[in-house]
């Protein structure tokens, strides 16, 4: 009876034994499916941040494509722009400079011919009428005022020549030098009436002079 059990107990052992292996190595497949698994996933997550750096990179570069395109696109609306610019300018230059040379020439004409009238009246006043015993009180001052009016005139003349042969185009402000040329024009008309004027005074206090000693000269003849 013992026999009988013992055998029986080896062969329940010899039984289970297989199944006990089996268990294990399904378990150890379970691990090592566990382990591809998570392998599997961390190989999709890296895939997937590639993708997103991939796409994020791709939407910098268009990006800073389209920058740079727009940057272009104003450089090259900026160098029509002074294109266009630099064109009017020297059509306003040539318009201008011409004008003012030619006011320049024509002033500069009258102003040596008032010097001229001016000498000869004086030399008409200090030779001819100053003998005679025509004199006008205040000749120094006239003459001096004439010579004051004379130099403003020349500078004036002077720097808008200057300034009309140095005009261009590409310097810096060519608008303001446009605007210089223009009231220097208008300084040297003003200046140029004031010359004229002290001539005229000039010439009117020898009128006077002239014909005051003429009365006075009828007076002493009556008397």
């Amino acid at each position: 009876m013992k026999k009988l059990s013992l055998a029986l107990l080896a062969i329940l052992f010899l039984a289970l034994t297989p199944i006990n292996l089996v268990s294990h190595a399904e378990e150890g497949s379970d691990d090592n499916s566990s382990v591809s698994s998570e392998n599997s996933k961390e190989s999709v997550r890296a895939e997937i941040e590639q993708k997103r750096q991939e796409i994020k990179d791709n939407i910098e570069k268009r990006h800073k494509e389209t920058k740079e395109r727009v940057a272009s696109k104003a450089a090259e609306r900026k160098e029509k722009l002074e294109e266009n610019k630099l064109k009017i300018c020297e059509k306003r230059k040539s318009n201008i400079t011409n004008r003012a040379d030619k006011v320049a020439s024509r002033v500069e004409k009258h102003f040596n011919r008032f010097g001229i009238l001016v000498i000869k009246v004086d030399n008409f006043y200090t030779t001819k009428l100053l003998p005679k015993g025509v004199v006008v009180d205040n000749y120094a001052a006239l003459k001096a005022d004439i010579e004051t009016q004379k130099i403003e005139v020349q500078g004036l003349l002077t720097t808008l020549k200057s300034d009309i042969a140095a005009f261009d185009c590409n310097s810096d402000s060519p608008k303001s030098q446009l605007e210089t040329v223009k009231a220097e024009l208008k300084n040297v008309h003003l200046a140029m009436k004031d010359y004229r004027t002290s001539i005229k005074n000039f010439i009117k206090a020898i009128k006077n002079a002239v014909k005051e000693k003429k009365e006075a000269s009828s007076s002493a003849e009556i008397d």
